[in-house]
């Protein structure tokens, strides 16, 4: 009588995006990044100046500040996830989450969070702000105010950039960018410097 053979079958699971993918059993990935280095998150004023720390100690502004060269601020938050998620994984959520310290003032709150769009992001610095990053077609539009520990929906951004067919696997460069440019309206958001409120990127596969 001959032995019988283990048979291994692939099954097709629907994807967040409605297609099928072969799945052969893993179980959910779920990659969370807290930002531990000053290096990994600050805010570009005027498109020239980079700022690790924050104009105000500690604070990264999102969206427009009348008060800091009048222009966009570009908040900038680098989540190194060091392999964590496959390259073309099919994602069921992203979610950017930010401590508000302070909500708008006088002005018309809005403003995107885009990705960069890229391979092999690398952390943002002097020489590589995010006002010279590609963005990523996936956006994400705020116009609230909010305080505290808010939660930003970033599944679309993050998927955009994983489904790169050469992404390394390791940063996701997340960050703001206002183009109405009335009063001060912005989110203040706690960065590295302010302990226990650090940007946190959350991944989960399906």
């Amino acid at each position: 009588m001959s032995a019988t053979r283990p048979v291994t079958r692939q099954v097709a699971r629907s994807s967040a995006r409605g297609g099928l993918r072969a799945y052969g059993g893993a179980a959910p990935i779920t990659a969370s990044v807290t930002i531990a280095a000053a290096g990994d998150d600050g805010h570009e004023t005027a498109g020239t100046t980079w700022v690790t720390a924050g104009a105000f100690g500690g604070v990264g502004i999102m969206g427009y500040n009348f008060f800091v060269n009048a222009t966009s601020c570009r908040a900038a938050f680098s989540f190194d996830l060091a392999g964590a998620i496959p390259q073309g994984s099919v994602l069921a959520s992203a979610t950017l989450t930010v401590t508000v310290i302070t909500a708008p003032g006088a002005g018309t709150l809005t403003f995107n969070v885009f990705g960069q769009d890229a391979d092999a992001a690398a952390q943002p610095a002097a020489g590589n702000r995010p006002s010279s990053w590609a963005k990523t077609t996936a956006t994400i539009n705020r116009t609230d105010a909010p305080s505290g520990a808010t939660p930003i929906d970033v599944t679309a951004i993050v998927q955009e950039i994983i489904d790169r067919p050469l992404w390394d696997g390791n940063r996701i460069n997340l960050f703001s960018e206002s183009n109405i440019f009335t009063g001060q309206n912005n989110w203040a958001v706690a960065l590295f410097e302010n302990a226990g409120a650090n940007p946190n990127l959350t991944v989960v596969t399906v």
